[in-house]
C-alpha cells in the first residue's frame, strides 16, 4: 500500500474541513479548540491502553486517536493561517539542543537553563 505524503494529506483534511464550514472564519474557533482537547485526551487514553495491554485493537485505538488529534491540529493551524510542519521544525529547533533526563514516571525533565 502506497502511503500518502503529509502535504496530500494534509490538503484532503483542508478539503473535507471546507465541506463542512470548519474553516469558515465566522464560526468561533473555540469549538475547534476544545475538538482537539477531546480528541487528544482520547490519545492519551489509547496510548495508556497500549502500553500497558498491546495489541492490534490497542495499536488501532492509538492510530485512531493520534489521527483525530492531527486532524483538529490541521484545522486549527488553517485557522490561524499557520503551517503545522513550520511548528514541528520551530518545536525542533527550541528542543535539539536542550538536556536533561528522564524521570522516574518516563518524562523527559529538561536541564536548567
Amino acid at each position: 500500500m502506497k502511503l500518502e505524503s503529509f502535504d496530500s494529506l494534509k490538503e484532503n483534511v483542508l478539503m473535507w474541513a471546507n465541506d463542512r464550514d470548519l474553516l469558515d472564519e465566522r464560526r468561533p474557533i473555540e469549538g475547534q479548540i476544545l475538538k482537539f482537547e477531546e480528541e487528544a485526551d482520547e490519545m492519551a487514553v489509547a496510548a495508556r491502553q497500549l502500553a500497558h495491554r498491546p495489541g492490534p485493537d490497542s495499536l488501532t485505538s492509538f492510530k485512531d486517536g493520534v489521527g483525530d488529534t492531527l486532524v483538529t491540529i490541521i484545522i486549527t493551524c488553517e485557522r490561524f493561517g499557520v503551517d503545522p510542519v513550520d511548528c514541528l521544525s520551530y518545536a525542533y529547533g527550541e528542543i535539539r539542543n536542550r538536556t536533561g533526563h528522564v524521570n522516574e514516571q518516563g518524562m523527559f525533565v529538561k536541564d536548567d537553563e
